[in-house]
């Protein structure tokens, strides 16, 4: 039973938390689920979210706003003393270990992008022994400055993959690897299952 009444008293919380959670589900979710070892072709349907990612932030900001103001006013109405003390001071422990963790979810995909090592797009080439080979890829499905990373991540994965360099404008990743390990259809498994289908750039030819 108290339970039930202290969930019905931090809904405004545990609303800007899950708001804060939604608003970083196209970005952050996907890039700790791929680190986690997990993936599969439905992880586009996080990134889809992103479109609707100011509406989450927005929403998660108004619920905690609730939050504050349920608990602060509650805290100075004089006919309210029904609370004890104890009470009131693990409400607020709540209310500021609720409050980081919705802050660390709205920026986390801003912080994952800022962090991310820059990239630069190479052209297809052959080393001289004819082992190592580089590729471009074009990318589909990527949304934000954070998607690159999960591809970058999920690329590097594939034993015999030396490097690769993954960029949002334009959506391509120049990868480097070892020819006689790794196939093409390997990389563009790796980054299909992670929710972003690839496929080589064509070079022009004349």
């Amino acid at each position: 039973m108290e339970t039930r009444k202290t969930a019905k008293r931090e809904w405004g919380m545990m609303g800007a938390v899950g708001a804060a959670l939604a608003s970083s589900a196209c970005c952050t979710v996907p890039f700790v689920l791929v680190s986690a070892g997990i993936g599969g072709a439905w992880l586009s349907n996080l990134t889809a979210l992103e479109p609707y990612r100011p509406i989450f932030i927005l929403a998660a900001l108004l619920f905690l706003g609730i939050a504050f103001r349920r608990r602060y006013a509650s805290s100075s109405d004089p006919e309210c003393g029904c609370e004890p003390s104890e009470n009131r001071k693990s409400a607020r422990v709540f209310l500021l270990m609720g409050t980081i963790v919705t802050s660390a979810l709205i920026i986390s995909p801003w912080v994952l992008a800022a962090v991310s090592p820059g990239n630069e797009i190479a052209t297809h080439s052959v080393d001289p022994a004819g082992n190592v080979l580089e590729v471009v890829l074009e990318v589909d499905g990527m949304t934000c400055e954070t998607c690159p990373a999960t591809v970058k991540m999920a690329l590097e994965r594939i034993d015999g993959v030396l490097a690769a360099n993954v960029s949002y404008e334009p959506p391509l990743a120049t990868v480097r690897f070892d020819g006689l390990t790794v196939s093409l259809d390997d990389l563009t498994r790796a980054t299909s299952n992670v929710g972003f289908p690839s496929s080589p750039v064509q070079s022009d030819s004349k």
